[in-house]
């Protein structure tokens, strides 16, 4: 089973380029949380994200490592300066599922 969280990040107008390629590195790094398979982070290159600057990917082995993910205190830390820089949108789902 693969969990998929997305993340969608708005670049507030008062952050420069530079805070949001130090966030998009510190996000990357919490690929070393336990559960966590990958992380993939970058920059929006198209105009059809309604504003949306940047994205995240997570793909992690199971709901119960989702919310140890979410609730760890390395993302909770994290969670705090992506709101001081961004506003987001996130969705979770299970890649396995099949309706």
């Amino acid at each position: 089973m693969a969990i998929q969280h997305l993340v969608w990040l708005k670049q507030k107008q008062h952050v420069t380029d530079e805070e949001m390629s130090d966030l998009l590195k510190k996000i990357r790094q919490l690929s070393s949380l336990e559960g966590v398979l990958s992380i993939t982070a970058g920059t929006n290159f198209t105009d059809r994200a309604n504003g949306y600057t940047h994205g995240v990917s997570v793909t992690l082995d199971s709901r119960s490592a989702l919310e140890s993910y979410i609730s760890s205190p390395e993302h909770q830390a994290l969670g705090d300066s992506i709101r001081a820089l961004c506003d987001l949108l996130a969705l979770d789902y299970d890649d396995t599922v099949r309706e």
